[in-house]
């Protein structure tokens, strides 16, 4: 009998996570979750997409604050295989620390 594995994905290099600080509200009549997460990322070379880890969850919106510059994602996109989501952003982020918001909500299973 063949064994499955999971596919594990490799994250770009260019951004990285620092810091979390995430929010989880339960509903527990509807088998649901709300949640809110900051991420302090280093973006070591100018970018315009973000690619996270994301499994069986759907976002509501990204946001990443970056110097003085309030920038939101005009595209978020699913690869349901890899469990990743891409966050594509209408200009170019430039290198240096940055706050990532996300809002989404998934179902508790």
């Amino acid at each position: 009998m063949k064994r499955q594995t999971k596919h594990h994905v490799r994250l770009p290099v260019h951004v990285t996570p620092l810091r979390y600080r995430l929010l989880l509200k339960p509903d527990l009549d509807n088998f649901t979750f709300y949640g809110q997460e900051s991420i302090e990322v280093d973006i070591a070379k100018p970018t315009n997409e973000i690619v996270l880890h994301a499994a069986e969850l759907e976002i509501d919106s990204a946001e990443l604050l970056h110097g003085k510059k309030e920038v939101w994602a005009g595209n978020i996109s699913y690869d349901e295989k890899a469990e990743t989501v891409t966050l594509a952003f209408p200009q170019t982020v430039p290198k240096g620390r940055g706050m990532l918001k996300l809002t989404f909500r998934g179902i508790l299973n």
